[in-house]
């Protein structure tokens, strides 16, 4: 198998994986940003201690507001946005520690082993560590691409309705005494809030929220385990419903909050869709009515528009010789023209990275450009226009924009940038776009001045932090400069590795 479910795990996998810099945050930022380092020196500042043990005194961290450093990433080019945060790497140890002590993993272990003990409602989305040479996100990706979008292709010779639905903001949603009542059940949580994991991953989690109890951190693989706690009840208690209404003939498939309803009566869909609403309600989460729809084909609706679109509009743009080399019918400029039209018609889509992907890798980087293209604005300028309107983008944009600009003096390089932040202007919260960047002028630079928090860091690693500390004791607080790996900043070019631009796409060939 090239990869293992965390369920999978005895209790220290589990922990080593969750400790892996890649699982800490699972988004994308610069190479030289390095949590492995610091997570392995929070470890060793906790040791064997409680966290009251070396707080200042005993709940101290509940009463900060600024632990963890938040991110607003934005998801449309407008005004869509998704927070993820960097858990405080002290926080974020004492949780895994909790969660992989051995009671408290078998117990976890045990209760997702009801959640899916009814293989009408199949969950697809546990996390998973790669066992191949493909990092684990690609594994995970790999996984919706197998169990979800192939799987309802296949379902359609079995069932004749399918219902696609996915929760509203869920992790923003979430309410964490949820987590007891998943791990405990609800009656028996309520009762007795003190004891059992359930209620002490709650407590914690709430305190590094300054006792908010809406919302979870969302960013790392530990919270999609810990939503997947909430959900995988959530599908336990619709399995209760649909046979206390003794509804059979149906088979759902789920991927984190995305949910695929089929069945061979139309009515049975529905009200498993109605019992569905009344289940998530009930834990404090709503489904989201723009999303939800009743397949018009099976078949087609399993792969996403920007998919199909993109395959057949590709064979127009590119195709292989006998030797298996990509012959290109168009320009660079016209290719990344069409791109950009994929990008307006379906913002922000998995295909746009997958289509710059191969951009880079079969024009940009495999005939590495000679010399200064005639149109290089023109290709700088489109490059942005894509990057502005699809954010999940950013990193692959300015990849190609890195290996545009190796014919620009140093000068000419600050001022496009300059130029393209200045797009930015209308947006709060550019820090995404910043750290990329600021990946670019580094290189010739280190000194060019950025609003965002993490790209000052950046400049000034031993003078400005991310995380609030002041909780814990003086010799307990983290050293962030480890967070910035300097010899990977000496190794820096504007030509990027293949395997760097593979490691952030997470499109691959599916």
């Amino acid at each position: 198998m090239p990869s293992k479910s965390i369920l999978e795990m005895t209790n220290s996998e589990a922990k080593k994986f969750f400790l892996k810099s890649e699982s800490y945050f699972n988004g994308h930022l610069p190479s030289y940003f390095d949590f492995e380092e610091l997570l392995v020196q929070a470890e060793k500042l906790i040791g064997q201690s409680k966290l009251n043990e070396i707080s200042i005194c005993k709940n101290a961290v509940s009463q900060r507001d600024d632990v963890n450093y938040k991110i607003l990433m934005n998801k449309d080019g407008q005004y869509a946005w998704r927070p993820v945060q960097l858990i405080h790497p002290l926080l974020y140890v004492d949780l895994v520690n909790t969660i992989t002590e051995q009671e408290n993993w078998d117990s976890i272990a045990a209760r997702f082993s009801q959640f899916q003990s009814d293989n009408r409602v199949k969950c697809i989305s546990i996390p998973v560590e790669s066992t191949s040479a493909k990092n684990d996100q690609a594994e995970q990706i790999l996984n919706w691409w197998e169990n979800l979008e192939q799987a309802q292709i296949k379902f359609a010779l079995d069932y004749n309705y399918c219902i696609q639905t996915d929760i509203t903001d869920c992790y923003s949603s979430i309410y964490t005494h949820t987590i007891p009542w998943a791990l405990h059940e609800k009656e028996c949580a309520k009762k007795n809030r003190e004891n059992g994991i359930g209620n002490v991953l709650d407590t914690k989690i709430r305190s590094m929220q300054n006792g908010q109890t809406n919302g979870i951190p969302q960013g790392s693989v530990l919270m999609d385990f810990i939503a997947e706690m909430i959900l995988g009840y959530a599908d336990m208690r619709l399995i209760e419903l649909a046979d206390s209404n003794e509804l059979t003939d149906f088979q759902i498939l789920r991927y984190r909050d995305d949910y695929r309803i089929f069945s061979n009566q139309l009515e049975t869909a529905e009200k498993i869709m109605k019992l569905l609403t009344e289940v998530l309600f009930d834990l404090n989460l709503k489904i989201n009515s723009q999303k939800t729809f009743l397949c018009d084909d099976i078949i087609i609706d399993a792969i996403k528009p920007d998919k199909l679109y993109w395959t057949s509009q590709y064979a127009s743009i590119a195709n292989k010789t006998s030797n298996g080399e990509w012959h290109f019918q168009l320009s660079l400029q016209k290719h990344l023209l069409q791109i950009k039209i994929l990008g307006d018609k379906f913002s922000n889509c998995g295909q746009v990275k997958k289509a710059l992907t191969d951009i880079y890798k079969n024009r940009v980087h495999k005939n590495i450009l000679k010399k200064k293209p005639d149109d290089i604005y023109q290709l700088i300028s489109i490059v942005t226009a894509i990057m502005l309107k699809n954010p999940g983008s950013i990193q692959h944009c300015v990849t190609i924009l890195a290996a545009l600009f190796k014919f620009l003096e140093p000068s000419e390089i600050n001022s496009t940038i300059t130029s393209i932040l200045s797009k930015y202007d209308s947006l709060p919260n550019t820090d995404f776009i910043e750290l990329w960047l600021q990946r670019i002028s580094i290189i010739k630079e280190r000194d060019k001045k950025y609003k965002s928090k993490m790209a000052k860091k950046v400049r000034e690693p031993n003078n400005i932090n991310l995380w609030n500390s002041d909780w814990l004791k003086s010799n307990k607080q983290p050293d962030e400069s480890l967070l910035i790996n300097e010899i990977k900043i000496s190794e820096l070019t504007l030509e990027t590795p293949i395997e760097e631009i593979d490691m952030f796409n997470d499109s691959y060939d599916f």
